[in-house]
């Protein structure tokens, strides 16, 4: 399994940033488009990854967590249908494996100390269930942002170079999403939120590295607030 050289992760971090630039400066007038957004939330999240490898003394799943920020933008004059971005800011630790495979791990055995980033674009069907409660689904596209840092002074520079390389190559940072979730109103501004989402590993299908398509999957399962700047009808 070949592994992205320096030289390549820097043109890749490159291309990244000047990505991330250009978008920056047109999601103005994209989201302009959009209008207000309907609600604002922010929460706690689980985070769930599964690990199918078989040669790492790390459990057949990780669990973890972090903090999660949505908003939801209604989709033209759809009265069902929202754009809701989505970030979420997590935390792990990563192992790199003999067989030369990045797992998360507890932090007893870690290599790396990880911070992860997810930024999901799901376009979400949601529609009213009683009077004060709502159920949504989405499908989105998801970069899963990962950077690796030495968990203590001892650990090599050369084994968080092969961890942060080995989660940028083979595409690993994209994962589409599928999505469900309940709103329950407390008021005319506020909401209680639960939701769950499925993280999909769509990168296994090419790695090459027969741990099944599953292996990396990512399920998580948030609470959060909502507030919705204009009071409801």
């Amino acid at each position: 399994m070949g592994m992205t050289n320096p030289r390549r992760l820097s043109v890749l971090a490159v291309l990244l940033l000047a990505s991330g630039w250009a978008l920056s400066a047109q999601a103005p007038s994209v989201f302009s488009r959009l209008g207000s957004p309907r609600d604002l939330s922010l929460g706690t999240i689980g985070i769930l990854i599964a690990n199918n490898d078989p040669g790492t003394d790390s459990s057949a799943t990780h669990l973890t967590g972090g903090l999660s920020a949505t908003a939801s933008y209604p989709l033209g004059d759809s009265p069902v249908l929202d754009l809701r971005p989505n970030l979420v800011l997590w935390r792990s630790w990563y192992y790199w494996t003999l067989a030369g495979k990045a797992v998360p791990v507890g932090v007893e055995d870690r290599d790396v100390w990880l911070l992860g980033i997810l930024l999901d674009l799901p376009l979400t069907f949601h529609r009213p269930l009683g009077k004060d409660m709502e159920y949504s689904a989405g499908l989105g596209l998801c970069l899963n942002l990962r950077l690796g840092f030495k968990a203590d002074a001892a650990e090599s520079d050369a084994t968080v170079a092969k961890i942060n390389s080995y989660l940028w190559s083979s595409a690993r940072f994209i994962m589409p999403t599928t999505s469900a979730g309940l709103s329950l109103r407390i008021n005319d501004k506020l909401s209680g939120n639960l939701g769950i989402k499925v993280y999909w590993p769509v990168y296994n299908l090419w790695a090459g590295e027969g741990l099944g398509f599953l292996d990396q999957a990512m399920a998580t399962l948030s609470l959060s607030i909502g507030w919705r700047p204009k009071a409801r009808d």
